[in-house]
């Protein structure tokens, strides 16, 4: 498997748990022309609604939001039936997520351009985010630490709430051998640590020789982490802008590596 000229649509990997017929990273890049393989590599374990009481909002000054996952989870825990408490403010951590708050109704407040969780806490820390400010977490349980622990040095009080969990898939190596695959996409570090734990070092040196298209820069850097070199990020951060970044990459003669950052 390598990223050389190949005829053809380019065939892209989607690692993410997503419908084959109408997951919206998969529809994504059927529109732009590629060829799609799902590969799910996590299933979800939702938290039940009755874990999420919607009143852990009463007296928040804000309540940060970092992915549409996250926004299905609240939405099955009745967070969206009204507004958010007077004085509460929200926080999105990239448009595609501000997208989907939107969706359901709610305001979004601060959406940080670049997106990203450390892009988020810059914004925070410009907005004047004052020591004891309570902010509101909802997330994955795999959730990476830099958002949290980025608001708690600005003197914030983080509270976290574990909306869903990823449970890595059992993956088959032999269904990761395919030598017409010209790239793969990772939408969250859960899922890059998941090819990384599940498959065997043989497995994944092949597909370490394949371009990544990643859905923010904290997944890019998870990817780097594992062993990849050529990193594509989203511009912007959405499904559309994941295949559009990635297709057009793979298109040009020559793509050049995105070195670690």
């Amino acid at each position: 498997m390598t990223s050389g000229a190949v005829s053809g649509p380019p065939t892209v990997v989607v690692t993410r748990a997503e419908s084959p017929e109408r997951g919206r990273l998969g529809c994504a890049l059927r529109e732009r022309g590629a060829r799609v393989v799902h590969r799910p590599v996590l299933a979800m374990h939702w938290s039940e609604p009755a874990s999420l009481p919607r009143t852990v909002l009463d007296g928040a000054d804000w309540v940060a939001i970092t992915s549409a996952r996250t926004v299905e989870g609240l939405r099955a825990a009745g967070w969206f039936d009204a507004d958010p408490p007077a004085g509460t403010r929200v926080a999105a951590v990239g448009p595609s997520t501000a997208a989907a708050i939107r969706a359901e109704g709610w305001s979004v407040a601060a959406v940080p351009d670049p997106s990203g969780a450390e892009a988020l806490v810059r914004l925070f820390a410009e907005c004047g985010v004052a020591a004891g400010a309570r902010v509101v977490l909802p997330g994955s349980a795999r959730a990476r630490p830099e958002l949290a622990d980025g608001l708690r040095r600005l003197g914030a009080v983080v509270e976290c709430l574990e909306v869903y969990g990823p449970v890595p898939e059992e993956l088959d190596p032999t269904a990761w051998r395919k030598e017409e695959w010209r790239a793969l996409t990772f939408t969250s570090p859960s899922a890059v640590d998941a090819v990384r734990a599940g498959l065997p070092r043989s497995s994944l040196k092949a597909l370490w020789r394949l371009p990544v298209g990643a859905q923010g820069p904290t997944t890019a850097r998870a990817a780097r982490e594992a062993g990849w070199r050529e990193v594509v990020e989203a511009a912007p951060r959405t499904f559309d802008g994941l295949a559009r970044t990635l297709l057009a990459h793979l298109a040009s003669p020559s793509p050049p590596t995105r070195s670690a950052s």
